[in-house]
């Protein structure tokens, strides 16, 4: 959470945004470029943790059946869903002699206090989060990750197994299915709600873009927002139906920058 934003408008002039100034505060916090530069940043951090990793394979129903239970009860619960025979080796997931077709690439990962030792026991690995948590992998793809409310995560999820399977080869990369807890940034995906966080991907070279546009069509049954950082197909309606302080945002925004310098092709029609 940040306690001081300093950024640098249009104009030229310097703002600083502090707790005392809360809705300037949670607009600042996911702008994208949109307000100024950002010049300086103070943050409330959280204290050093380790972890115990846990990586196993399952089927889907163990995965899926008791999802709201796993991201509840650990302090990360995520997977990769692997379509097919050929997903897993996309992201370097594919185990020697075993098929992953139709199954989970789970990940658990629980605090730990120091008295218990570190570990680099592949799969269980144990130690600072910096280290255990970060996944390596150099992947080739084009990535849409939406986020849907937590409540509505296990139906979103069933929904999206189906459409992939009925979209092969066109959604052949993992599912990957994640969770994040809800905070107070007018533009964030999480904001004022809990979710489940859903990433597809589009090879590049091919013609990826009429299936991801259809899990584009699906998430939205389920009040899907977006990263801003990758493929997204959000309209000006969607933003203001699915975001409730997006106006809130679109008028902090007019005000720091009105003459629209910081806003591109991309985000005028949003966010004007």
């Amino acid at each position: 959470m940040p306690l001081l934003i300093a950024l640098v408008t249009a104009s030229g002039e310097v703002v600083e945004i502090r707790e005392d100034d809360p809705d300037r505060l949670h607009a600042a916090q996911v702008a994208v470029g949109m307000l100024g530069v950002i010049t300086e940043v103070e943050l409330d951090v959280a204290p050093a943790y380790r972890l115990r990793e846990r990586i196993e394979h399952w089927a889907w129903d163990e995965a899926w059946l008791r999802f709201d239970e796993l991201a509840e009860t650990h302090r990360h619960y995520s997977f990769f869903w692997m379509p097919s025979v050929d997903s897993a080796a996309l992201y370097g997931l594919a185990s020697a002699g075993e098929s992953l077709a139709d199954r989970c690439h789970v990940k658990i990962y629980d605090e730990v206090g120091e008295s218990t030792p570190d570990s680099n026991e592949p799969r269980r690995r144990v130690g600072p989060a910096h280290v255990i948590y970060p996944m390596v992998y150099e992947p080739n793809f084009h990535e849409l990750e939406y986020f849907v409310p937590f409540s509505r995560g296990r139906d979103a999820l069933a929904a999206m197994r189906e459409l992939m399977r009925a979209s092969l080869p066109a959604s052949v990369f993992p599912l990957e299915v994640r969770t994040v807890g809800r905070d107070d940034a007018f533009l964030s995906h999480s904001y004022g709600r809990d979710t489940v966080v859903i990433s597809v991907s589009g090879t590049p070279g091919t013609e990826y873009e009429p299936y991801l546009r259809d899990v584009d069509r699906l998430l939205g049954e389920f009040d899907a927002r977006v990263h801003w950082g990758k493929l997204h197909f959000l309209t000006r309606a969607q933003l203001l139906e699915r975001y409730p302080r997006a106006n809130d945002f679109i008028e902090i925004r007019r005000a720091l920058d009105p003459s629209n310098t910081f806003l591109n092709d991309h985000l005028e029609p949003l966010f004007a």
